[in-house]
């Protein structure tokens, strides 16, 4: 069965099983109390939890974040995830009890329906490929809810985002637990790689100043994590004003700057990373002109033997030639010492696929060799 198909099949199971869970609230609702005694002022607040959780389907590819969240009377938030999270594992914050009781007296004007003892209703709703599962439980009742309205207000007030996709608050919110930073494990580096992936310069600030590993044994994280934070983005198809580009790509440089600053190193050739190569491929200037004064190996190759100069070359083509600044990474890493006339003759090549009239004579200016662009007129020799 094709990708396509098992995402259709799935997706149309989802979908039967919400009808299905709709028919028993159908049911519930004709036969059972009025809605005024469904959804009754709360008793005893320390009997209270709500919660959201979110399953995959198995058709994430990746992108999507499984967890579950509980926000208990006392004021306790429970968070867990397994797949897809900044912050995997388990996890707990504290609120006030006036913001939970704020969350349920917000929840009860939804619309719910009331389940009481063991009768259960889990509302199953497809969303792209996985499913979100809400309900509040008190007092010995327990509603289950059909909407978004309760799961995203509970987000809201837990603030799941620190732990989901990181944000300002998660480095004190992880401190708060007791959270061992310095740790060399699994964890912390793919914390610090997806930080570092997200742009935002306050997190990533937070994580080195707490003291993540970068250098040494977590090397190969660190390389990385500089990696991600130019790779954050698709460069080449981002549809952004030049202003709003140019702030984006001054943000990535700023944690490129920070990661360097802290020990992370360029390349690493054991662990096949290499950070110029990649900033040279998303035509990021302030990137490379930090990575450079890192002294990196300018004319080392990746697994397909392209250096970071033929990967500029290679990516600059018409369409993003607005978007990026290719011709100024070109010059430097020119200016830097990737100037052999066999690297700059297969760069040439490269440009001369793209029609890149510009780089190609900039190229043969460099003293790469003109018989590789011969059969393209269209260069503009």
């Amino acid at each position: 069965m094709s990708e396509f198909a098992r995402y259709v099949a799935t997706i149309a199971l989802a979908a039967s099983l919400s009808a299905c869970a709709m028919s028993d609230v159908e049911t519930s609702a004709r036969f059972g109390p009025d809605v005024s005694s469904q959804f009754p002022k709360i008793k005893d607040l320390n009997s209270l939890v709500i919660s959201r959780e979110v399953k995959s389907l198995g058709l994430c590819m990746g992108l999507c974040v499984v967890y579950s969240v509980e926000i208990h009377g006392d004021g306790t938030i429970i968070y867990n995830s397994d797949f897809g999270a900044l912050a995997s594992g388990m996890h707990r914050a504290r609120i006030s009890q006036g913001a939970v009781r704020k969350l349920f007296e917000r929840a009860r004007k939804f619309e719910y329906q009331n389940f009481l003892g063991h009768n259960l209703y889990e509302a199953l709703i497809p969303e792209d490929a996985y499913v979100v599962e809400s309900s509040i439980a008190y007092d010995g009742r327990y509603v289950a809810f059909g909407g978004y309205e309760l799961a995203e207000a509970l987000d809201e007030v837990a603030d799941t985002a620190r732990w989901t996709s990181g944000n300002d608050r998660t480095a004190a919110s992880l401190k708060a637990e007791g959270w061992d930073f310095s740790r060399v494990d699994e964890t912390n580096l793919e914390m610090l790689v997806m930080g570092a992936r997200t742009g935002n310069t306050k997190l990533v600030r937070a994580f080195l100043d707490e003291g993540f590993p970068v250098s040494g044994e977590a090397g190969a994280a660190g390389c990385r994590a500089i990696t991600a934070s130019i790779e954050g983005p698709n460069w080449a198809r981002l549809e952004p004003s030049r202003s709003e580009l140019s702030r984006e790509l001054s943000r990535r440089d700023s944690i490129v700057q920070m990661l360097v600053a802290a020990g992370a190193p360029a390349q690493r050739k054991a662990n096949k990373c290499d950070a110029l190569i990649e900033a040279a491929y998303a035509g990021a200037l302030g990137p490379v002109r930090s990575l450079l004064r890192t002294h990196p190996d300018v004319n080392a190759k990746d697994s397909a033997g392209d250096t970071a100069l033929m990967k500029a070359a290679a990516a600059w083509v018409p369409e993003n030639i607005d978007r990026t600044d290719y011709p100024g990474v070109i010059r430097m890493l020119m200016a830097a010492g990737a100037r052999d006339k066999q690297q700059v003759t297969a760069a040439l090549a490269k440009a001369a696929e793209n029609r890149n009239a510009p780089l190609v004579r900039f190229l043969l200016t460099a003293g790469a060799d003109p018989n590789v662009i011969a059969g393209h007129p269209s260069t503009g020799r």
